[in-house]
């Protein structure tokens, strides 16, 4: 028999609150937590989110100001963490699944130096890691689609 318990927990940010959901279901034993955006000007929810037991988001859905769901994502993750596939729906449209491979470089010391994720349309975002002769973290860059989006150096303290 499936149980589920639930909770309802607002929050508020300002200009939107937020309904958290608490739920256990009996037969997995997993925690997932919902989370509900909702304008406070209309009343009306705007965004749905989903986490598993790790925090990680299984789905998020937007609403159109009557309510519908405008578009629907879930998902999935390797033992790692990391996103493996995306499932994406969207009003009128047909069903796409992104499917994302990830390469991971580290230097002689087992430090990473790059991390690169490539997805199946061709679209690509890296991560460069560059460290001091002591093995502390001095700079990173995010590159998407061999553009630099962001160099960050990080000084001596």
């Amino acid at each position: 028999m499936l149980m589920r318990y639930q909770w309802l927990v607002p929050v508020f940010f300002g200009f939107c609150l937020v309904l958290v959901s608490c739920g256990v279901d009996d037969e997995k034993k997993s925690l997932e937590n919902t989370f509900i955006v909702v304008d406070s000007a209309s009343n009306r929810a705007v965004s749905l989110y989903e986490t598993d037991s790790n925090d990680r988001v299984i789905r998020t859905q937007t609403f159109t100001g009557d309510g519908y769901i405008k578009r629907s994502r879930d998902f999935s993750y390797d033992k790692e963490g990391y996103v493996t596939e995306m499932k994406e729906r969207v009003a009128g449209k047909e069903e796409r699944t992104i499917h994302y491979n990830r390469e991971v470089s580290l230097d002689a010391n087992g430090r990473v130096e790059n991390v690169i994720t490539t997805d199946s349309t061709g679209k690509k975002l890296e991560y460069r890691y560059g460290y001091d002769e002591k093995g502390i973290l001095r700079q990173s860059a995010v590159v998407i689609n061999d553009d630099a989006a962001m160099f960050k150096e990080y000084p001596d303290d």
